[in-house]
């Protein structure tokens, strides 16, 4: 059968069988008579032999059992290392603490001294903690765990109203709260605000003036680093090379100055730590000098 280079077929190659016009042309995978509308038979037989030799061979080749591609494994998900986590935590927020402390002595007027009593309560609230024990390690690891496979099997997230769409047309979903349940958990045992607590104590012991309401002040207006860590500690996050958490150093806030004292008051008592007085004098005059108020209503409030 001879056909044109249009696709249609040439004059005197092929004819239908219905009413012999040679003006035969394809349409649809078929050769069809352009006058009558009629399917050549000859055709229609040779396009399914054909077929069907390519389902046979189809066929054969799977009786045969011609290979297949294997399915590629999933990567093993390598454990979270809890223990490895909790020993930079510590050392990030020792970190925080030194820096600190140094702003505060270099920078803000507390005596010299308060460095070396705040970095020794802080060694006793560690040793005191159960922060660094095999329990803990294994609890934070399983915690991790879990809510790694949460993520995984998508039970870890939840659509919301008013979730906008992503280019694919997808709705974009929303995740619980990130890494909630297991910060929670390393904070119960030993909360960012530590640092701030062993400088509220170390101040008390010197009988430093600085208050807890001077702390939070510095705190908030970015002179502490305690809501700064993750930028403190980006070198070190950096040369541990760990998959951290970066929730841990990142405290939402800071705690009333009452709240601040009765947590430094109750963290004393757990690290055994004696403490003196309060230097009321100091502190009425440092009140005094901030507030501008005359050296006789400072005399007058001390009596």
């Amino acid at each position: 059968m001879e056909y044109d280079g249009a696709g249609g077929a040439s004059s005197g190659a092929a004819q239908c069988p219905v009413c012999y016009s040679t003006d035969m042309q394809w349409h649809g995978g078929s050769l069809s008579c352009m006058v009558c509308g009629s399917q050549s038979q000859d055709f229609a037989e040779l396009t399914q032999e054909y077929q069907q030799g390519i389902d046979d061979q189809r066929y054969r080749r799977r009786a045969q059992g011609a290979p297949t591609r294997a399915a590629t494994p999933a990567p093993k998900r390598p454990p979270f290392p809890a223990a490895e986590v909790l020993k930079l935590y510590i050392s990030c927020l020792r970190s925080g603490l030194q820096e600190q402390m140094r702003v505060l002595v270099g920078e803000l007027g507390a005596v010299k001294q308060t460095t070396e009593a705040a970095m020794a309560i802080w060694e006793a609230r560690i040793q005191q903690s159960s922060i660094l024990t095999d329990a803990t390690a294994e609890q934070l690891g399983e915690m991790v765990e879990a809510y790694r496979d949460k993520v995984q099997k998508g039970k870890g997230h939840k659509v919301e109203e008013g979730d906008d769409d992503d280019e694919d047309g997808t709705l974009r979903l929303k995740q619980v709260p990130p890494m909630s349940a297991y910060v929670r958990f390393v904070w119960q045992i030993l909360h960012p605000e530590t640092i701030l607590l062993c400088a509220l104590l170390a101040l008390w012991q010197a009988g430093d003036p600085v208050s807890s309401t001077d702390l939070i002040r510095w705190t908030l207006n970015g002179r502490l680093p305690l809501l700064a860590l993750p930028h403190v500690c980006a070198p070190m996050l950096a040369a541990g090379a760990l998959e951290f958490p970066l929730p841990l150093l990142q405290p939402a806030g800071v705690q009333g100055a009452h709240d601040l004292e009765l947590t430094a008051a109750a963290m004393a008592e757990a690290v055994a730590l004696q403490l003196p007085p309060l230097n009321v004098p100091a502190h009425l005059h440092r009140a005094a000098r901030v507030l501008g108020l005359p050296d006789a209503v400072q005399v007058a409030a001390v009596r």
